[in-house]
């Protein structure tokens, strides 16, 4: 009977591992698509051939119905251009390079997992304190400034 179970155990983790290793490429081969398709996008979308997306290229392609469709089928629900363009342009220097396309699309598709809510919880919770010393100091400086004034006023 041990050997009959230890067989079975044996064959289920065997089972398991092909399940883990097929779903593995199954992503990698999915990753590679969307990357090829978010590529021959973003060149469709570069019209003056400068590498880069502007706002203005982009709003244009909103109106493309295979690209709303392909975005909402990553379940990216893009109400308009500037919503998008600001997520994707990473560096905020007013393009989007086709690397910042490819990875901003990569890491916007599908919905929210918890870990995104937990970062950004996070972020905002370290901005509010930044933003609260700022302000106490901005206070401060304000005061000291208000009494320099009123003793050069007397």
């Amino acid at each position: 009977l041990n050997v009959i179970t230890g067989f079975f155990c044996e064959h289920a983790f065997d089972m398991a591992q092909a399940d883990r290793d097929a779903l593995v490429q199954d992503q990698l081969r999915d990753k590679d698509i969307y990357m090829a398709f978010f590529t021959e996008i973003f060149h469709q979308m570069d019209y003056d051939t400068t590498g880069e997306i502007s706002i203005i290229e982009l709003e244009a392609f909103m109106s493309d119905a295979r690209f709303m469709a392909y975005l909402a089928h990553l379940n990216l629900n893009v109400l308009n251009a500037w919503t998008i363009f600001r997520l994707l342009d990473k560096d905020a220097d007013g393009s989007v390079s086709i690397d910042e396309f490819v990875t901003g699309l990569l890491r916007l598709r599908g919905p929210a997992k918890t870990i995104d809510i937990r970062t950004v919880h996070f972020d905002l919770g370290r901005q509010s304190k930044v933003l609260s010393e700022f302000m106490a100091y901005t206070d401060v400086q304000l005061h000291s400034m208000k009494e320099s004034i009123d003793k050069i006023a007397k």
